[in-house]
């Protein structure tokens, strides 16, 4: 027997292996899409409320608008 890649196995690893492998790589596929979409679902579920009290907060940092007119509309998010 030659040497080399063989479509039955990989070299040196003996029958099977190729097709733990792959089974592998399907795996941590199938684990990574399941995994971004439940990132992206997570993302969007964010209540309004909760949304805008980040913008609230980026543009208070970001020096848009000032403390007094930050606290009386943090104060109106959070009634």
């Amino acid at each position: 027997m030659m040497y080399g890649w063989n479509w039955d196995h990989w070299p040196g690893m003996g029958p099977g292996w190729g097709g733990l492998v792959m089974l592998l790589i399907w795996l941590a596929a199938v684990a990574g899409a399941v995994v971004l979409a439940r990132w992206l679902l997570r993302r969007d579920s964010a209540s309004p409320d909760d949304r805008a009290l980040a913008l609230l907060n980026e543009r208070y940092a970001r020096g848009e608008i000032g403390r007094d007119e930050y606290l009386q509309k943090r104060q109106d998010l959070e009634a």
